[in-house]
C-alpha cells in the first residue's frame, strides 16, 4: 500500500538502498544491482531482525534466558533463516518462474 510504502522508503534511502530521483519521470531507484541486494537486507529493514522467539530480547526480558533449554534451538532457527533469505537476492525474484499446473 501507499500507506507502507511511504514508512519504509525512508529507512532504504537512509540505508543507501534507493536514491529519490527529481524531475518528471523521476521516484526511487536502486543503487546498487539486484543481484546484490539480498532478501534478508531488505527484510531486516522493514521487519528487524528474524528473531523466532522474543524471550530475552530487551524488550521482553527473561530470567530464564541463561539456563533456557530450548534457546539454542531458536538461535540456530534464526541464524538458517537469515542465512537462507540472506542468499536470495531481488534478481533471484525477478527471474520468471514456471507455472504449474494444478489437476
Amino acid at each position: 500500500s501507499l500507506k507502507y510504502l511511504q514508512n519504509i522508503l525512508p529507512a532504504f534511502v537512509q540505508s543507501g538502498l534507493i536514491e529519490g530521483v527529481h524531475g518528471k519521470g523521476g521516484g526511487y531507484r536502486l543503487c546498487r544491482a539486484p543481484e546484490k541486494i539480498s532478501v534478508g537486507e531488505v527484510l531486516r529493514l522493514t521487519d528487524g531482525d528474524f528473531a523466532a522467539v522474543t524471550c530475552g530480547e530487551k524488550d521482553a526480558p527473561c530470567k530464564h534466558t541463561a539456563d533456557c533449554r530450548t534457546r539454542p534451538l531458536w538461535n540456530q532457527l534464526e541464524k538458517i533463516i537469515d542465512d537462507y533469505l540472506s542468499g536470495v537476492s531481488i534478481a533471484d525474484l525477478m527471474k520468471e518462474t514456471k507455472k504449474e499446473t494444478v489437476l
